[in-house]
């Protein structure tokens, strides 16, 4: 009921149960010890006592096998020739790719312009170049492996190790290589400025609101060249968000956009938040794509940019990705779409927004921006 109270964002009667519950445990069992747990440093973030919360995770951690936080990948082979260096004021960026090579350009270009110092990318044996590409390229630290995605916990276990090897209380940036993170006011500042404040407060995580985006129609990715501005050809998003409250760090699931749409509702329930920025040496792991153990969540939020919907060819190769993995649900959407949809397919709606600005993202309620940012 404590749960669902969360979920429900009736936070006060949330923490009137987890209050109820007797402190002694060891008389159920240890998943449902776990549960309680998890609620009991969700109530402590809440209160505002972060580090309690910290420690209150760092005992289920003790208490159970969690795979993508207790399993450091260390069979990741080094690639580039240069070893790691580290300054104290660089911010590095994690990503793991596969067959990645046509999209790398602008990536790289992208998060370069915005200010990350280092990229620290997986390779997870790619065979279209990519790994020649990124070992000429002076910035990237290149790690590479065969090990199936999905048993490495949806990479987790590789971002994991990395960051906790090479983060040295460094800003770390961790996206998918389709992800590109927007914060107020970036057409006018860099990281370093979203950073330094986060410092000001004391704040350890970044949130972001995904947002789906997509073109005039499904063939305009055949006109996609290396290196070309993604956001050029694939401008399109909706706005229609809502939120549920959640006891993992950052505490909000987001839902809605795009995919509420076109994929109806087997995926209304598909998390839109993301936590694309940590703050390293802080004991905060990520738990998944979408959630972290408890850090201090900024009261500045952006959002990614996220180009996953680009056309037929996208779909198809979607579809055989996730069959491979046993992901039926998610398979069947992607080989509906490509078996469905002929190039000149819109997904243009009433509902449709071109993107101008992070100002019109914070006008549509999108990201936050503070007074003092």
């Amino acid at each position: 009921m404590a749960s669902l109270y969360i979920q429900c964002k009736r936070y006060d009667e949330a923490c009137a149960l987890i209050k109820l519950i007797p402190e002694s445990c060891v008389f159920v069992s240890k998943d449902y010890q776990v549960d309680i747990f998890k609620l009991r440093a969700w109530h402590a973030h809440h209160m505002g006592e972060i580090e309690e919360a910290k420690d209150i995770w760092a005992s289920i951690s003790g208490r159970t096998f969690l795979s993508r936080i207790h399993s450091p990948y260390s069979d990741l082979k080094y690639r580039s020739k240069a070893p790691v260096h580290v300054d104290p004021d660089d911010i590095f960026l994690f990503v793991c790719v596969k067959d990645a090579c046509i999209r790398l350009p602008w990536f790289l270009s992208y998060y370069r312009k915005i200010g990350v110092d280092k990229f620290f990318i997986i390779d997870n044996d790619s065979n279209d170049g990519t790994a020649d590409y990124l070992l000429n390229q002076k910035d990237v630290h290149l790690f590479w492996t065969d090990e199936a995605f999905n048993k490495a916990g949806q990479g987790m276990k590789w971002i994991n190790d990395l960051i906790e090897k090479n983060g040295k209380g460094n800003w770390c940036v961790f996206v998918d290589f389709d992800e590109f993170v927007v914060f107020p006011t970036i057409e006018d500042r860099t990281l370093s400025h979203l950073l330094r404040y986060m410092d000001r407060k004391g704040d350890e995580v970044f949130m972001a609101l995904m947002l789906d985006m997509y073109g005039e129609h499904i063939g305009v990715e055949k006109a996609y060249k290396s290196g070309d501005d993604l956001l050029n050809m694939f401008p399109y998003f909706e706005a229609n968000y809502d939120y549920s409250g959640s006891i993992f760090c950052p505490y909000r699931s987001y839902y809605g956009g795009f995919r509420r749409r076109v994929i109806w509702n087997r995926h209304v329930g598909t998390p839109m938040t993301k936590v694309p920025i940590i703050k390293s040496g802080r004991g905060i792991k990520y738990l998944g794509n979408h959630q972290t153990t408890p850090g201090k969540v900024s009261d500045v939020t952006g959002a990614l940019l996220h180009f996953k919907f680009m056309g037929k060819e996208t779909y198809e190769k979607e579809s055989f990705r996730l069959g491979k993995m046993g992901n039926t649900q998610k398979y069947w959407f992607f080989a509906q779409r490509a078996k469905e949809y002929g190039e000149e397919h819109s997904f243009l709606c009433d509902s449709s927004i071109r993107y101008k600005s992070s100002e019109q993202l914070k006008e549509l309620g999108l990201m936050t921006k503070p007074d003092d940012f």
